[in-house]
């Protein structure tokens, strides 16, 4: 099985995606879209914010972050495999300078690239399983719903998940 991070090879530019991933929204019928900035370096986009309307409810914002930190560190790890690193974990402690010449700061772009293909390609998927009534709109979007300060998922996570009751082993 080939455990390679999907679309870790992508070159294509992260606006290229972004305006796919605005093509997708706006077939699905959302009435707003909106770009979500990253403090540096500037003109970075952290996130993508919609407002799409939950059947029988009133319409609610969704934000889809893209996790390039995330892309960029699974993208270092498989281009340093198990050499030893440097101190600091951004460089490799080379022995032989032909095998290795980059840094981790060189995978930077790709992970941009790779992390927002994979919010494009996810969405794409989701509204298919919507359209074929596999899935509800609610059930794909229902951790992303924003309330202007975080996600329901990051509010049921910062709860301990206590609002999901006991499990199987508790009372």
């Amino acid at each position: 099985m080939n455990n390679k991070l999907k679309n870790y090879t992508s070159d294509v530019p992260v606006l290229r995606s972004l305006a796919e991933i605005d093509g997708l929204l706006i077939a699905a019928g959302v009435s707003n879209i909106s770009k979500e900035f990253a403090p540096s370096p500037p003109g970075k986009v952290a996130a993508v914010r919609f407002t799409i309307l939950f059947p029988g409810q009133k319409a609610v914002t969704i934000r889809l972050p893209a996790n390039e930190e995330g892309a960029l560190n699974v993208l270092w790890r498989d281009y340093v495999g198990t050499e030893k690193l440097s101190a600091d974990g951004q460089s490799v402690q080379r022995y032989d300078m032909r095998r290795f010449s980059k840094t981790k700061g060189d995978f930077k772009e790709q992970a941009g690239r790779v992390a927002w293909r994979i919010i494009k390609d996810w969405l794409a998927i989701e509204l298919s399983r919507m359209r074929m009534q596999e899935a509800d709109v609610r059930e794909v979007f229902l951790s992303y719903v924003w309330d202007g300060k975080q996600t329901l998922f990051e509010r049921i996570k910062a709860d301990n998940f206590l609002a999901l009751g006991p499990g199987k082993d508790h009372p």
